[in-house]
């Protein structure tokens, strides 16, 4: 088949008075009707490396290299895939727990994983805690103080260990990340009786082993509540996100490993039936965003940031409100 091309060409006076084409060369490369459009435009084909019109006229060189250059264009790329992650839940009436597979902030499809019946167990953080590159999940009971880890295969369980330490429910896991620049993920901790918050570094080599700790400021007004850590400002270091329950003010700790920085605002929700279930990059832009829950409506959306700044919002799937999201 025939190569037809439509161009149109513009010409203009160089100094010298040399003719200069400067061509659109808008394409039909793969029809072969001579004026299908009935516009009379000019049309071109190939044959034997050689542009010639099809009144037998010759092209131009200057239309020719255009027409070339267009045609040796390489492709342009094709649009990046959207951002996939993971949304897991937790049902809190029958123990059944679950996988949401997203795509951006579109729901793809979900995966059931082992159910645990024993409602005091309560998924607390998940993080890759043995580095094989799949996210684990971090289990804490609030009747026993028993901590572990399930490690996954995607939607797999391919084993538990037991955390030893913190008994005291008063102690709960409030996020997980890496707080001392070791690669490896470690377990904040807060105290709801004094306020108090620790970070446990860990360290995974034949098991998953606590290798030591370090406090951070305390907050003794229990209204102030731990809802999740991320990079919002940028700088490599993971931050601590925090909600007051009372009036519902929104701010970042901005953190150099235990080191408070400074504070950075982020708004206000009032209605405590929204409760912060999440933070992570959900849009791809590299910036940590705010995965909100309404408790009574079962209704789920995503706050896209951009450090501290909220850019836009977007509504996700919802879900009965006896499901719940762990972190």
């Amino acid at each position: 088949m025939r190569k037809i091309l439509f161009i149109t060409a513009a010409f203009t006076l160089l100094a010298g008075g040399a003719a200069h084409a400067a061509v659109d060369a808008a394409t039909e490369l793969d029809t072969t009707c001579l004026n299908c459009h009935g516009d009379n435009r000019d049309k071109v084909s190939l044959s034997n490396n050689q542009w010639t019109k099809h009144n037998g006229g010759r092209v131009t060189a200057d239309v020719y290299a255009a027409v070339n250059l267009f045609l040796l264009a390489p492709p342009p790329p094709p649009p990046p895939p959207p951002p996939t992650s993971e949304i897991l839940w937790r049902n809190q009436v029958t123990g059944a727990n679950m996988i949401w597979h997203m795509e951006g902030e579109n729901y793809v499809s979900s995966s059931p994983i082992d159910s645990v019946s024993d409602l005091n167990w309560k998924i607390v953080g998940r993080a890759d805690f043995n580095g094989d590159g799949h996210s684990d999940i971090l289990w804490r009971n609030t009747a026993t103080g028993v901590n572990r880890v399930w490690y996954m295969n995607l939607n797999t369980k391919l084993g538990f260990e037991v955390i030893g330490g913190a008994t005291d429910p008063a102690w709960t896991v409030v996020g997980t990340g890496d707080f001392n620049d070791d690669g490896e993920p470690d377990i904040l901790w807060r105290n709801t009786s004094t306020g108090t918050n620790i970070v446990w570094y860990m360290s995974y080599v034949a098991g998953l082993t606590k290798i030591g700790h370090a406090t951070i400021g305390g907050v003794a007004d229990q209204n102030w509540t731990i809802v999740g850590t991320g990079d919002f400002n940028n700088d490599g270091k993971l931050d601590i996100l925090w909600r007051n329950t009372a009036n519902g003010m929104i701010v970042t700790w901005y953190m150099n490993g235990v080191t408070y920085l400074g504070s950075g605002r982020v708004g206000v929700v009032a209605d405590q039936d929204w409760k912060i279930a999440g933070v992570r990059d959900v849009d791809g832009d590299a910036s940590p965003d705010i995965l909100w829950r309404n408790r009574v409506t079962g209704a789920n959306l995503v706050w896209r940031m951009s450090g501290v700044t909220r850019s836009g919002n977007a509504a996700l799937r919802s879900a009965p409100p006896q499901w719940t999201i762990g972190n």
